[in-house]
């Protein structure tokens, strides 16, 4: 019995997925950090990381001030030399009852 925990044990700690490794936060600020702008379309994309390493995505139309309705803010996470935005589950377009 024990040989079987340990085995299950042994199996579910030795998955694929890891944690954010320093190298692949190193190599993602070297890609990704900063603010790229489309002058033609006026829109703005910053990419930064926090003291966390957490990467933060923000975008806007327009100057970048407080009340600019098109600015929005989004969580990402990396995975290796890419950054994945997570799924957003909100329908903005629909009015909550």
């Amino acid at each position: 019995m024990k040989i079987i925990v340990t085995l299950i044990f042994i199996i579910l700690t030795n998955t694929n997925s890891k944690a954010q490794t320093k190298k692949e936060i190193q190599l993602a600020k070297k890609i990704f950090e900063g603010t790229w702008v489309n002058k033609k379309l006026n829109r703005h994309i910053h990419i930064g990381f926090d003291v966390e390493d957490k990467v933060l995505i923000t975008d806007w139309i327009g100057k970048y001030k407080a009340g600019n309705n098109t600015l929005g803010s989004y969580p990402a996470f990396i995975s290796g030399d890419t950054l994945i935005l997570p799924e957003d589950k909100q329908d903005e377009n629909t009015l909550a009852p």
